[in-house]
């Protein structure tokens, strides 16, 4: 081989590793991306605790139900393994209660563990408004003083097969309260446990 040959062969080689290497950026650019919406539906059962209690164990379920839906979009990320996420929820409450609620909060999320060969979670904690289109009687029986506005709060994890990170199971803790006084009152607040089943695309 030639010296010109030889130098061709290099050009054409290194080349070929530049493409290469931008290929596995663009494509690790994709996953970074990629699924950064999440549509949930939920089904949680009301308790007469506050967040501290065990459901079912330090607190009992109430005949309060909620089913809903929300809307979720990652704009944002803290390193490798936090995710910032802005979400909307809409949900009926049933049984003790009957009105509606929708919320608006900010979330992070840790998605920067995965169970050995078998389960792709995360965990989130998010906070904002929530309203609702009747004063909540299960919150009356509790804090007579409860509003129609008032701070809310979000405690979930969820969990996915690696093969199909698209679709998860979460436990969601879904909590109203007067946040301190944040809402004109000390007073009002409901816990509510539950299941969810995300489908993020």
């Amino acid at each position: 081989m030639s010296w010109r040959e030889g130098k061709a062969v290099r050009a054409l080689r290194g080349l070929g590793a530049a493409l290469l290497a931008c290929a596995s950026v663009q494509a690790a650019a994709a996953e970074d991306t990629d699924l950064l919406w999440a549509v949930t539906g939920w089904a949680h059962w009301g308790t007469n605790g506050d967040v501290t209690n065990v459901p079912g164990v330090t607190s009992e379920f109430e005949r309060t139900w909620i089913v809903g839906a929300s809307l979720a979009r990652q704009f944002a990320r803290t390193g490798e393994d936090f995710a910032w996420e802005l979400e909307a929820g809409v949900y009926k409450h049933f049984g003790w209660q009957d009105h509606w609620e929708g919320d608006l909060a900010v979330g992070l999320r840790w998605d920067g563990y995965s169970w050995p060969k078998s389960l792709d979670s995360s965990a989130a904690f998010a906070t904002g408004v929530s309203y609702a289109s009747s004063l909540p009687v299960f919150e009356e029986e509790i804090d007579p003083e409860t509003r129609k506005w008032l701070q809310f709060m979000a405690v979930e994890i969820d969990f996915a097969r690696p093969e199909r990170p698209e679709w998860a199971l979460v436990f969601r803790l879904h909590h109203r309260s007067a946040a301190w006084g944040l809402w004109d009152t000390d007073d009002g607040g409901s816990n509510f446990f539950g299941l969810g089943l995300r489908r993020r695309f």
